[in-house]
């Protein structure tokens, strides 16, 4: 299930795909989470990674199916 994928995620993890899935760039979640771009995509690339999805749709659809 898709609350069961989620919870696989850390919390930082899981913050930083919700800003991803309402449109927000790397660089915005960045800036809003006081870190680092980079520290950003490796959170984004681990977390998708965890979760089987491949695209931001794919995030999207997961997200709103919880």
């Amino acid at each position: 299930s898709a609350a069961a994928r989620l919870a696989q995620l850390t919390a930082k993890e899981r913050e930083v795909l919700e800003m991803v899935a309402a449109g927000r760039s790397n660089r915005e979640t960045a800036e809003t989470l006081r870190l680092s771009v980079r520290a950003v995509e490796d959170r984004r690339s681990r977390a998708m990674k965890r979760l089987g999805v491949e695209s931001v749709a794919d995030l999207v659809r997961l997200l709103s199916a919880k």
